[in-house]
């Protein structure tokens, strides 16, 4: 999960120094792809959290203290790895031209012509 994050700040870089449309199409993927594990990140988590809050706190050992403390950083780096991840994406899907008419961008493909069609 890190690893990829990472990646996708290091593509992110290049991709702002470079300034092409293959290298924000990378990037929007990538980012896209972190915001998915993001989600998968919190999902996992919830349910450990879930299960070790049916303890009381006389009865809860220290190892399931700690791993209720981990779990619950792991939610809060998830949902901020959500909300940097649909930033990214959206930033990038824009930079890569994904949001312009492609019919005003390619007029030879995108034809009125009836006859074209056949």
């Amino acid at each position: 999960m890190g690893l990829i994050l990472i990646a996708t700040g290091f593509v992110g870089i290049l991709a702002f120094r470079e300034q092409t449309r293959p290298a924000y199409v990378g990037f929007t993927a990538l980012s896209g792809l972190s915001t998915v594990l993001s989600f998968y990140l919190i999902i996992t988590c919830i349910i450990p959290v879930r299960y070790d809050t049916t303890y009381s706190d006389s009865t809860r050992p220290d190892w399931l203290l700690n791993e209720l403390i981990l779990n619950s950083l792991l939610i809060a780096v998830g949902g901020f790895g959500i909300i940097v991840g649909v930033i990214s994406t959206l930033v990038g899907s824009i930079f890569a031209g994904c949001w312009e008419d492609q019919r005003n961008k390619y007029p030879d493909w995108y034809s009125d012509d009836p006859a074209r069609l056949l």
